[in-house]
């Protein structure tokens, strides 16, 4: 089905849907060799976020903008931009092109980044990360090193 043929009249395809999503910084660790040929030290490190419930497509424009705006202010809390309201014509074919879901129901979310490991073996973890530095290892030893702030 393409977006541009959903509506809220399709309201049987968002009933108790699950969404899934990996977010922010993933750092894969391998296995480091002892004991030799043990597979169990390779892991990976993630924040993820998983929602079960009902997801409607919003109709209503004035919710689509406070929607929106909350997003602005979000990610642009300095500003630089008319806020974004239904009622303003220069809003009027984005708010109208865009489409919004609201999804009401549970989630939950998890984050591992070593904090089951001992500060020591974490801080090993994160000079191997930081030696490798391959895609995300750097940010992902960011995160492990927050793990150990918040033990202290």
């Amino acid at each position: 089905m393409r977006r541009h043929e959903l509506s809220s009249t399709d309201a049987a395809v968002f009933d108790e849907v699950a969404l899934g999503a990996e977010i922010g910084e993933v750092g894969l660790i391998t296995t480091d060799g002892s004991p030799p040929r043990y597979a169990c030290p390779a892991t990976h490190f993630y924040k993820s976020v998983e929602i079960r419930g009902r997801c409607d497509l919003v109709d209503d424009l004035a919710e689509k903008a406070e929607a929106l705006q909350a997003l602005m202010e979000k990610y642009q809390p300095e500003g630089g931009h008319d806020p974004i309201r239904a009622s303003d014509p220069v809003y009027a074919k984005a708010l109208a092109g865009v489409a919004v879901f609201r999804v009401s129901g549970a989630w939950t979310a998890k984050v591992k980044f070593g904090q089951n490991e001992t500060a020591q073996k974490r801080r090993i973890m994160i000079d191997k990360l930081r030696e490798r530095a391959e895609l995300r290892d750097l940010e992902t030893a960011d995160e492990i090193e927050l793990t150990l702030e918040a033990t202290l």
